[in-house]
């Protein structure tokens, strides 16, 4: 929040337009410092770079970005007790704001990109996911269950990664395949 702050000031006192410097700010801010690259060399290790004919998904954050679509399950910063909150206490959702959020902001952005890979950062959002699909609200069919939320914070990332490997792996190639067959285009 804090990045993307700052680098929409600095666009805006710059002379860039308003939606110029939302734009700045997202890419910006997107999954910002050691996270993004934790999170480029996990998807590099599943070969999303590979079925988006990149060299590596750090092209996301820059002039491939076109490919790529950050959201996040609660669009706004959420605090509790006057600290970040973390997905767990409550559950997304059991807390009706928090379940209200899902309803009405997540659930539209995938459904506007049926065809699109989704990421869940972790096992809250895949928890939320998960309710929302068994609900019939949205399909989970091009989603990579079990990716560790690549956080330094994550203590057991690397280990929770390299046991799913595989199977996000495969979950890549499926969903590659199923664009190819499709007149759609990345």
């Amino acid at each position: 929040m804090r990045v993307a702050y700052r680098v929409a000031a600095t666009a805006l006192r710059c002379g860039a337009s308003p939606m110029k410097a939302e734009c700045e700010a997202k890419a910006a801010a997107s999954f910002a410092g050691r996270m993004r690259g934790n999170l480029v060399s996990m998807l590099d290790g599943i070969g999303v770079q590979e079925a988006l004919g990149l060299s590596t998904c750090s092209g996301l954050f820059s002039g491939a970005g076109k490919y790529v679509h950050t959201t996040s399950a609660l669009r706004y910063p959420v605090f509790k007790n006057g600290r970040n909150y973390t997905g767990h206490s409550p559950a997304l959702t059991k807390h009706p704001l928090l379940r209200k959020m899902l309803e009405e902001l997540l659930i539209p952005e995938l459904r506007a990109m049926p065809s699109a890979l989704i990421v869940p950062l972790g096992k809250a959002v895949a928890a939320a996911l998960a309710w929302l699909e068994a609900q019939g609200l949205v399909s989970l069919e091009h989603c990579l269950h079990g990716f560790p939320h690549p956080s330094g914070a994550n203590g057991h990332r690397a280990r929770q990664f390299e046991r799913a490997r595989p199977i996000l792996r495969a979950a890549v190639r499926k969903w590659r395949r199923t664009l190819a067959g499709t007149s759609q285009h990345l």
